[in-house]
């Protein structure tokens, strides 16, 4: 019986990574719709987003820093107009 073979598919490093990236982040997001995984909850007027923290960590300095131990207060952080919460 002779072994089959599959084709090879080459594909460039940076196509690869580009791949991977658009997977990663259609499936936060998928996440972040669902509520599946969030971590913090941001507040804007009446409307409420639910948010992975890492994501807006990796974007935002601001971000970064309202999620490290600079902030006194863990529970409730306030910038204008932005009510953060943070799921425990």
């Amino acid at each position: 019986m002779a072994a089959s073979s599959s084709p090879v598919i080459t594909v460039s490093r940076k196509e690869a990574r580009t791949q991977y990236s658009d997977v990663v982040v259609d499936t936060l997001d998928q996440d972040r719709k669902a509520a599946v995984s969030t971590d913090a909850v941001l507040k804007l007027g009446q409307t409420e987003f639910k948010v992975h923290k890492c994501v807006l960590s990796l974007q935002s300095d601001f971000f970064k820093a309202c999620f490290s131990d600079r902030w006194d207060s863990k529970d409730d952080r306030h910038a204008p107009g932005i009510n953060m919460f943070i799921n425990r």
